[in-house]
């Protein structure tokens, strides 16, 4: 599978340690503290979509290296674009790529999300 398009704009911090940035041009935010990191990522849905896992024993996930929160973030990024519920829009993607955007990932996405979101101007 593709891999997901990542930016994290800043990931500072103890206790907690956070983050924020796009997942596939949708906001995060990376949250560690006690014993648990986790990602939320809003995507128009009514609740974000959210992973996390347990980290160590408390307090250590609010002592995190930054560079170790920013593979969960990966890892979470991985999961969310990779999730069953969204087979049917990877499709549209592939199939608008081909079609109208000559190969561009952006120009699909972009069509694709105006098409989820019920908008004429796609066409």
């Amino acid at each position: 599978m593709n891999e997901p398009d990542v930016f994290i704009e800043e990931i500072s911090g103890n206790c907690p340690v956070q983050g924020t940035g796009t997942i596939d041009y949708y906001g995060f935010y990376f949250r560690a503290r006690g014993a648990y990191w986790s990602v939320e990522v809003y995507h128009g849905e009514k609740e974000p979509w959210e992973y996390g896992e347990d980290y160590g024993s408390w307090p250590d996930a609010g002592w995190m290296p930054l560079e170790e929160a920013q593979q969960f973030i990966i890892k979470a990024a991985k999961k969310f674009h990779n999730r069953p519920e969204l087979s049917y829009v990877k499709k549209l993607e592939a199939a608008l790529r081909e079609i109208a955007c000559n190969g561009s990932d952006d120009c699909a996405a972009a069509i694709c999300r105006l098409a989820l979101e019920g908008k004429d101007e796609t066409v």
